[in-house]
């Protein structure tokens, strides 16, 4: 069927409807145009084609999915500086002609958490629930450490948006509160990828009905509700914001703690959270006199409440060191590859992206660094035991 206006040799189809279809057709690059970008239009029974974007306002593209009612369109973006520096954001729009698509991409705690805001990120699932569709967030799949709190969903709908947890690879929503949850199968690796040929990651597929859960089959790679089950979903309620950092038991490659560590460490944190210098002090006992006047500094126990709430690192003769993080990379199989620990402790942190490191492919974070330094514990462990505060690392 010949078309009203041409779409180029490159148009595909992105999504189906009841009256029209929704096609891409990617741009040559060329000013106002970078590589990837396209328009989007609805083609009708008859050919009659009609731009869903602006003028001059192309999107990047991947997948699309159109909602229950035929209307409304998401689809997740990619906007690209390179195979390892993807940022993709979902996108809804209205199906209106000629207007701004909605842009939906987090803010809060658990996405900040998840490193996986400023340069790279995927959508690894997206699906209309009612008038909101539920999305996933998630690392880049060959280009950044894999981990469970990585993948953070929610439910978007109107601008806002509802955190449904982290862990799951995706969610859907039906009708009478029916969930449809993919949990990440974890190996000692990390997550489980899928077997080649098919996409991303693999994990276990469950169902939530009359509050019971039923696990439906494991190894999945993707699922979907009907689009009657899924234009009868309602508003989900929040799942609880992730606890606060507070002292951990394991050392910054998950090897578990000396109980006398972790009991000195939780009274360290329990002194720095009121502000006891005195207590600080009073445990910090065989430290010298330079820095019991830090810890009596205006910002002493700030500083050491954000250390000894990170993990520890393993520091030679000296015994452990609060943070022990000093640098790691945010890319799979390099020699100081980030940790599930380390990861959460840059977070934790607030270390930022080494710009200058130019050695991996990937994302450096240093903490001794940018605009919050860190102040590092030593802890060592006397011949009865007993753990002792040694004081501040040299430098």
């Amino acid at each position: 069927m010949p078309l009203s206006t041409g779409r180029g040799s490159y148009a595909r189809l992105a999504a189906g409807g009841p009256a029209d279809v929704v096609v891409f057709a990617t741009l040559p690059e060329g000013p106002g145009v970078t590589r990837g970008q396209g328009t989007l239009a609805t083609v009708d029974r008859r050919g009659t084609v009609r731009e869903l974007l602006p003028a001059k306002r192309p999107s990047t593209f991947t997948d699309a999915l159109r909602s229950p009612d035929g209307k409304a369109l998401a689809w997740g973006t990619a906007d690209s500086g390179g195979a390892c520096w993807t940022r993709s954001t979902l996108l809804t729009h209205s199906g209106r002609t000629s207007t701004d698509p909605v842009r939906h991409l987090p803010d809060d705690l658990p996405f900040r958490r998840a490193l996986i805001g400023d340069r790279q990120r995927t959508v690894s699932s997206f699906a209309w629930a009612g008038d909101g569709v539920t999305v996933t967030y998630g690392p880049l799949q060959t280009c950044q450490v894999p981990g469970p709190d990585r993948f953070v969903s929610y439910y978007v709908r109107d601008g806002a948006r509802t955190f449904l947890g982290t862990g799951m690879l995706g969610i859907a929503l039906g009708a009478d509160g029916r969930v449809a949850r993919l949990a990440g199968d974890e190996s000692s690796l990390g997550l489980t990828r899928a077997p080649s040929g098919i996409a991303d990651y693999t994990g276990t597929l469950t169902l939530t009905s009359a509050d019971r859960e039923h696990t439906l089959a494991k190894g999945v790679s993707a699922f979907t509700f009907t689009p009657a089950e899924s234009a009868a979903a309602g508003r989900p309620k929040a799942a609880p914001q992730p606890p606060a950092a507070t002292v951990t038991s394991v050392d910054d490659h998950g090897e578990r703690l000396p109980d006398a560590v972790v009991r000195l460490a939780r009274r360290i944190e329990e002194a720095a959270v009121r502000g006891d210098t005195a207590g600080l002090v009073a445990l910090c006992g065989t430290c010298g006199a330079g820095v019991h006047e830090w810890i009596r500094g205006k910002d002493g126990p700030a500083a050491v409440l954000r250390a000894i709430r990170a993990h520890p690192g393993r520091n030679g003769t000296e015994g452990l060191m609060y943070p022990g993080l000093s640098s790691c990379v945010d890319e799979p199989g390099q020699d100081i590859t980030c940790t599930p620990q380390q990861l959460r402790d840059v977070a934790l942190l607030g270390a930022r992206p080494d710009a200058s490191d130019v050695d991996y492919g990937g994302v450096v974070y240093n903490t001794w660094g940018g605009d919050l330094p860190q102040v590092p514990l030593l802890f060592r462990t006397d011949a009865k035991g007993e753990a002792l505060w040694t004081g501040l690392a040299a430098g």
